[in-house]
């Protein structure tokens, strides 16, 4: 079986799991809670643990508006939470394109020795989150969290120049002007 293969068949098994909804994450939060991670939470001392844990069972699932919320929480300047490496994991998460597939398992039908992963559409394919984009771009720019790249800074901004992202356009035409 090929790596990639399996790695389908775990995301499949992943996803029919009981993580994958949305009412298993909302054991993360006290009854009637909104999920929000607001800076407010932060600055003010009080503990957004519960949304964290949330946000982060949601981003594991694929939701992106949770990859993006995980990320911003992780880039905040709050030295007590500041992690660059985990920012920048989930915003390639949250900016990478989506296919709209979810893969399923389907067992050994007849005499056959293998099982098939069957690509099941769940929702239209995406090009991924500009924002998202564009703040791993200025990371790889930055080099917080990952290694500095300026190739990779320049390919995160350009994918968010081309939804319309005004900031990354602008930035990525200031990258041209330096090399010129």
């Amino acid at each position: 079986m090929k790596t990639a293969d399996t790695l389908l068949i775990l995301s499949a098994l992943t996803f029919l799991s009981g993580c994958a909804s949305l009412e298993s994450c909302r054991r993360y939060l006290p009854a009637g809670a909104v999920p929000n991670i607001a800076n407010e939470m932060i600055s003010s001392g009080g503990s957004p643990d519960y949304t964290l844990r949330y946000h982060e069972c949601r981003a594991r699932q694929g939701v992106q508006a949770s990859q993006l919320q995980l990320a911003e929480f992780y880039a905040v300047k709050d030295a007590r939470i500041q992690d660059f490496k985990k920012a920048a994991k989930w915003y390639k998460a949250a900016g990478s394109a989506r296919s709209g597939n979810t893969y399923v398992y389907s067992a050994p039908v007849g005499g056959e020795k293998y099982g098939r992963v069957i690509p099941v559409q769940t929702g239209s394919s995406s090009p991924g989150d500009a924002e998202a984009q564009y703040q791993l771009g200025l990371l790889y720019l930055a080099g917080k969290g990952v290694q500095k790249s300026d190739r990779k800074a320049r390919k995160w901004l350009a994918r968010a120049a081309a939804q319309g992202h005004a900031a990354a356009t602008a930035r990525l035409s200031r990258l041209q002007e330096q090399t010129e």
